[in-house]
């Protein structure tokens, strides 16, 4: 390194140094003004997530850890709010849309009522973020239980506790149908399999639902995976109606259901197992075992795969089976 950058990053280093202190200064001078006059006001905190990873900082000024947030300016929306404390705050530039609001809580910490609105947003990579080193000295995204452990401003952890709770891993239960969880199956499997398709609700069951195994995955009240199986005779079945809510695909949820029901196949004495897949996930069920065979085919109007696998050591038998 040269001397002139040497230099200046020694001169960039004293700023910051004193910018800091400015906003420790700022901050000593704002509680004061708050404590005589008890002020109400308005905040925007922005939670971004990847998966159960949440962007938290430091600001220079306070002990507790936050998240990129502030007052809002004359005339902002609180998703404005937020789209311009992630540019400020982490570098971060984001679409209006991306943002939605879900959650505020009054706080009177700080000798203030403070009206908190959070909105999220979810990434589906952690991206790199900036931060000036004089008001935010620290940024970086963190497993949310990990930072329910740090120290919090009150708004902040009642959030984080929240969402948390909305974010845990889905419980898998097997169910039939009249179960409480049924109903949310059925709309489950029509919202991601049928719909899209253009098929109306009545194409999503099949006569055989009462005699096949339904396991669903469910995250608070609400059904965000399935996949059934449908008993061929003691040894062998067909695996069908796999689904999955679409802010969970792409992060373990449908492996995790289909291991699990193979767990239970080969617990009820199950050694062969096949299913339709449609050619754009058999790469997903190659990555479990599952094989092709057979000619490719149409189904639902969709292009399809036969795939196959043995849960036990004899050979599987041949031939197609019932419509997907």
């Amino acid at each position: 390194m040269s001397t002139l950058t040497e230099a200046r990053e020694a001169a960039r280093q004293v700023t910051d140094a004193l910018l800091r202190v400015a906003y420790r200064g700022a901050y000593s001078l704002a509680m004061a003004y708050w404590f005589v006059r008890r002020p109400s006001i308005e905040g925007v905190f922005v939670g971004v997530w990847h998966g159960r990873r949440v962007l938290l900082l430091q600001n220079s000024y306070k002990r507790q850890f936050s998240m990129p947030g502030g007052g809002p300016h004359a005339g902002e929306s609180h998703v404005q709010t937020g789209l311009r404390e992630l540019r400020e705050e982490v570098g971060l530039t984001l679409d209006a849309a991306q943002l939605r609001p879900t959650y505020d809580v009054v706080d009177w910490d700080e000798f203030k009522r403070d009206h908190v609105f959070f909105v999220e947003v979810e990434v589906e990579a952690e991206p790199q973020v900036t931060i000036d080193r004089r008001e935010v000295v620290w940024a970086a995204f963190m497993d949310v239980d990990a930072a329910l452990q740090l120290p919090l401003s009150s708004p902040v952890r009642a959030y984080l506790t929240e969402a948390a709770r909305r974010r845990a891993p889905p419980t898998l239960h097997f169910i039939q149908p009249g179960h409480a969880l049924y109903p949310e199956e059925l709309e489950l499997r029509f919202r991601v399999l049928r719909e899209p398709l253009g098929f109306p609700r009545s194409a999503v069951t099949f006569p055989f639902e009462a005699e096949s195994l339904h396991l669903v995955a469910q995250q608070g009240t609400q059904v965000v995976g399935c996949v059934l199986f449908h008993p061929e005779d003691a040894l062998k079945g067909r695996l069908f109606q796999m689904a999955v809510h679409p802010s969970l695909q792409g992060r373990g949820l449908g492996a995790r259901l289909v291991v699990a029901l193979e767990q239970e196949l080969r617990r009820k004495g199950f050694t062969h197992v096949h299913l339709h897949a449609r050619a754009a996930v058999v790469p997903f069920y190659e990555r479990l075992g599952y094989e092709v065979y057979g000619e490719p085919f149409t189904e639902v109007n969709v292009p399809h795969r036969h795939m196959r696998k043995t849960l036990g050591s004899s050979m599987f038998p041949g031939g197609r089976s019932q419509e997907a």
